[in-house]
């Protein structure tokens, strides 16, 4: 993630985080105090793990986080997302895969499946 996307994401979770303190917010999201402030100070990327925790905090899926991160537009956003999933490492795809498949089982059982 470059300098520009980091700030973008500082300011997404700073606004998530709202009037909860960083401690708050951290538990809510299930990862560390430390976590926050690095996102929020742009110093680290956050696993894809954790980028679908905020996601799913924010209430949109990780195709939309990505695009605001990037600041693409709507109609860049898969072109963007095809690219990002053949530059991840296998160890952010496997985090990927089993976010996704997490969401994906809470879904089907949440309709019954």
């Amino acid at each position: 993630m470059d300098d520009q996307a980091k700030a973008r994401l500082a300011e997404i979770v700073k606004n998530l985080r709202g009037s909860l303190t960083q401690k708050e917010f951290a538990k809510q999201l299930g990862v560390t105090y430390g976590a926050i402030q690095s996102w929020e100070n742009a110093e680290v990327s956050p696993s894809s793990a954790n980028l679908v925790k905020i996601a799913d905090y924010a209430g949109i899926n990780l195709q939309e986080l990505m695009a605001k991160i990037q600041g693409l537009e709507n109609s860049d956003v898969s072109s963007n997302l095809v690219g990002q999933l053949k530059t991840m490492s296998v160890k952010d795809l496997t985090h990927l895969y089993r976010a996704v498949s997490d969401r994906l089982v809470a879904i089907a059982e949440s309709v019954g499946m």
